[in-house]
């Protein structure tokens, strides 16, 4: 995994879109525009931001420009943080799935196979 390397003294805030903003001028590094409203906690993995909104997708921004690495679109609102593991995010969304994408840029967000709110999840 690589170091972020967010510029020192910088803040990433969601109030209705996300915004890097410099702690010490004040002024905004980059903002994006959604297509709803985001309510939950961002994930910061490797220079990108994920997060999801209520336009039914998940984005993934890079940290550093605020430029668009990708979206994915599920069947209703994003309204759970994501989390990433083996370079892996995971997150839920309302139409009860949890999802399993390509954290990379090299995939583009490959989907791999998700679970639906009435499937179980074992161990054995």
């Amino acid at each position: 995994m690589k170091n972020m390397i967010i510029p020192v003294f910088s803040l990433f805030i969601i109030i209705s879109n996300p915004i890097l903003l410099n702690s010490i001028s004040y002024k905004i590094s980059w903002n994006i525009t959604t297509g709803g409203s985001i309510s939950e906690s961002p994930c910061i993995w490797d220079e990108k931001v994920y997060f999801g909104s209520g336009d039914y997708k998940l984005y993934c921004i890079n940290a550093i420009t605020g430029s668009m690495v990708w979206t994915f679109k599920t069947g209703d609102r994003v309204s759970s943080s994501p989390c990433i593991w083996d370079e892996k995010v995971y997150f839920g969304s309302d139409d009860y799935k949890l999802y399993c994408i390509d954290a990379g840029i090299k995939n583009n967000g490959t989907i791999y196979p998700s679970i639906s709110g009435m499937d179980t999840i074992s161990n054995k």
